[in-house]
């Protein structure tokens, strides 16, 4: 998962594969609010690339239910970083798995986990298209893009009523709403035209993609279900007896 979202991080080592010198790039950043409707139009037309450098889709339906349903409600998602090769050719850095999620919703259609290497071959896309509709229409490689939000551990009371919805049966406030929500995009564009400006966009992808820590299953709870229960196991933890009789 794209879990890193700042480009600078806190946590570099002096070690054999940072300690080497860069040189100063100069680059310009340019915030865009680009709104949903218009980024996946962008993706259709080619205008928006996923450069080789990136690894596969890898997120599940469930993840991507959540993005959208973020959305939807109108909460932030994280911003994407895209790198400006020349007019109308951007590469993109950091969003794949955001990009890809909004598009295949859009288009009702999701990869199966054993297809989704099959999203990188040549014989799949087109110039008009991110990918050919014989292939988003191909039940062998995806199925139908129904939100998926309900968990076992969902109650019945708590069941949105975006759960199972896919874009066209989404109602109009919904559906509007969507293609309106509106996604910082940072446009990353070298000052210079020359090929060590274009390779800042490797130290940037790597700098975003290296840095991170994914949060553990306890963390994760903490951030979910605030409760005086976890608010009491903070404070048993910062006893020395209790974490011995742990061991954590």
């Amino acid at each position: 998962m794209e879990n890193n979202e700042n480009l600078f991080m806190d946590d570099l080592v002096d070690d054999d594969e940072s300690s080497y010198a860069l040189s100063n790039f100069n680059l310009v950043t340019t915030p865009n609010d680009f709104n949903v409707a218009t980024i996946v139009a962008f993706m259709d037309k080619g205008v928006f690339k996923i450069p080789s450098f990136q690894r596969n889709f890898v997120w599940d339906i469930q993840k991507a239910s959540k993005l959208i349903e973020s959305l939807i409600i109108g909460l932030p998602i994280p911003q994407i970083f895209l790198y400006e090769k020349s007019r109308n050719n951007f590469e993109v850095i950091d969003g794949q798995q955001r990009l890809l999620s909004l598009y295949f919703f859009v288009k009702g259609r999701f990869p199966k986990n054993d297809a989704k290497y099959q999203l990188r071959n040549i014989e799949n896309t087109c110039d008009h298209s991110l990918f050919k509709e014989e292939f988003l229409n191909n039940d062998k490689y995806f199925t139908n893009f129904n939100l998926k939000l309900k968990t076992k551990a969902t109650p019945d009371s708590l069941v949105t009523p975006l759960d199972g919805k896919n874009y066209q049966t989404l109602d109009v406030n919904n559906k509007v709403g969507l293609d309106l929500a509106t996604i910082r995009n940072m446009v990353i564009k070298s000052a210079e035209s020359s090929d060590e400006e274009h390779l800042a966009r490797y130290e940037i992808f790597n700098r975003l993609n290296s840095g991170g820590v994914n949060l553990n299953g306890q963390e994760i709870r903490m951030s979910l279900y605030s409760s005086k229960f976890l608010n009491l196991l903070v404070e048993l933890n910062k006893n020395p007896v209790w974490r011995n009789f742990f061991g954590k």
